[in-house]
């Protein structure tokens, strides 16, 4: 009587075991409604988090367009209101011949001489980056 009766337990642990899985299998949602489930969860946090990245894309394009326009605005008046090295050593030495020019007699004078003739001449027209009234000897 022992064997029939552990053999009809072990039947009845299976039945119940079988009834355990179909109770779990009832209450498990299928595959399309969990993919469905996903969908309509996930696709609209997606496509806000691509808006927030467009407009975060959009914001930094435009800050840089304004940093472009501010530094070729300043490199703009930068160029036009201070000359170039070249530009001012060729002025410098047009203004020098000129001066050699008035007078040929400053040809003969030393260098030292003909720079401090220079200096007061160009003093004396006002091309120096000094201020007027400042005197020199």
């Amino acid at each position: 009587m022992t064997g029939f009766c552990s053999k009809k337990m072990g039947e009845n642990r299976f039945a119940i075991e079988k009834e355990r899985l179909l109770v779990l299998i009832d209450h498990m949602p299928d595959n399309d409604s969990s993919i469905s489930i996903l969908l309509t969860i996930l696709l609209p946090v997606l496509l806000l988090l691509v808006f927030v990245v467009f407009l975060i894309v959009i914001r930094i394009a435009s800050r840089l367009r304004r940093i472009e326009q501010l530094l070729r605005e300043n490199h703009s008046g930068a160029t036009e209101s201070v000359p170039s090295n070249y530009e001012v050593g060729k002025r410098k030495k047009s203004e020098y011949e000129e001066f050699l020019r008035e007078d040929g007699g400053r040809r003969m004078l030393s260098k030292r001489e003909q720079s401090a003739a220079f200096r007061d001449w160009r003093r004396q027209r006002g091309k120096t980056w000094s201020p007027p009234d400042v005197a020199h000897d």
